[in-house]
């Protein structure tokens, strides 16, 4: 067999580097795959691809405006346009999951200016906008969106979002249910769109329609979000369904016990329907969570003093004090009043 030449060699070598750098990207062992596209380059230094593998181990790596650099790098030696769209397509999710969402913006305006038409660009643009708070932006990109692909739910369903967020409630509703019109990708994007729609009914008060609306959303989604079972509570409170109510934060507790307010919901439903014990019991948790909120203490004081355990009901009172000036007796005298009436009877 005749020996290889030195440039088919390092072209072996370079797609053993290339191999072995994807292969160690995929097992999250990015140090070791930015070593394999450093030696990829080393090698081949118009190497497209090895530039790019490494802006995205970069990125993985926290190394964001290296990666930036590397890919720059990437855009330099090509001139295929399918291939940069691509490339900063994905180096703008990369951005995006790492919540560096400025760097991403300016990816993605980039992007767009070399693929104007395409929608997919807009929606993550809008997405980005959506991150950083700025809603009104982020609205005029999925409009963008919608008009450069009109069928794609998931579009319409983030345009909600933001519609919600700009307390544009009716028109919220409406991006809703035109995404419902087409067919997602999964259930769980549909489950995000039924919860939108459910909250978007709940705030015009239509609350059989909303409760309609959570239900499809547990329906849905297999892993039984804790937040769809808080919507669907709080929306048979309202309803003055209170047992039902009671089943869904405990459900609520079940998938999401290490957040307090959780078990203050819980307690909540629990003090309406008179059982003090498990609603002291319940608020108990939230304070084991997190003991600064002075606002569980005082729900605290509020069951125990049903329970005419006054020296403790008391002892929580003052605590809510301590921590919020605002329940104090010269601001919210009426809890101290009832402590000073009984004490003179």
């Amino acid at each position: 067999m005749a020996p290889h030449s030195k440039g088919e060699k390092d072209g072996y070598d370079v797609n053993y580097y290339s191999i072995e750098g994807h292969k160690l990207f995929k097992l999250q062992r990015y140090e070791e795959a930015l070593a394999a596209c450093e030696a990829a380059i080393r090698l081949k230094p118009d190497n497209v691809w090895s530039y790019y593998n490494k802006s995205l181990a970069l990125h993985c790596l926290g190394r964001h405006e290296e990666a930036s650099q590397a890919l720059e790098q990437a855009a330099s030696l090509s001139s295929d346009a399918q291939f940069l769209l691509t490339a900063y397509s994905q180096q703008g999710k990369t951005l995006l999951n790492h919540q560096q969402y400025q760097q991403a913006l300016a990816v993605y305006e980039q992007a767009i200016r070399l693929a104007p038409e395409e929608p997919s660009l807009h929606f993550f643009k809008g997405n980005t906008l959506s991150a950083l708070q700025e809603y009104e932006k982020a609205l005029a990109a999925y409009e963008q969106a919608v008009r450069l692909n009109p069928h794609d739910p998931q579009i319409h369903t983030n345009k909600g979002l933001v519609l919600f967020e700009l307390q544009q409630v009716e028109k919220a509703l409406a991006a809703y249910e035109e995404a419902l019109r087409f067919a997602f990708e999964n259930d769980a994007c549909a489950a995000i769109c039924f919860s939108g729609k459910g909250s978007a009914l709940y705030e015009l008060e239509r609350y059989e329609e909303a409760l309609a609306a959570y239900e499809e959303a547990l329906r849905l989604n297999p892993d039984q979000d804790a937040l769809f079972f808080h919507q669907k509570g709080s929306t048979l409170l309202e309803l003055n369904r209170h047992h039902e109510a009671l089943l869904a934060f405990e459900q609520v507790c079940a998938l999401d016990p290490n957040t307090a307010s959780n078990y203050v919901n819980y307690g909540g439903v629990l003090m309406h329907l008179q059982r003090y014990e498990e609603a002291v019991a319940a608020i108990e948790q939230a304070i084991h969570l997190d003991p600064d909120q002075a606002q569980f203490f005082f729900w605290k004081c509020g069951a125990l003093r049903a329970l005419k355990r006054n020296t403790e009901a008391l002892a929580a009172y003052e605590q809510a004090v301590r921590l919020d000036s605002r329940y104090a007796p010269a601001i919210f005298p009426q809890p101290a009043n009832i402590f000073e009436r009984e004490a003179g009877e």
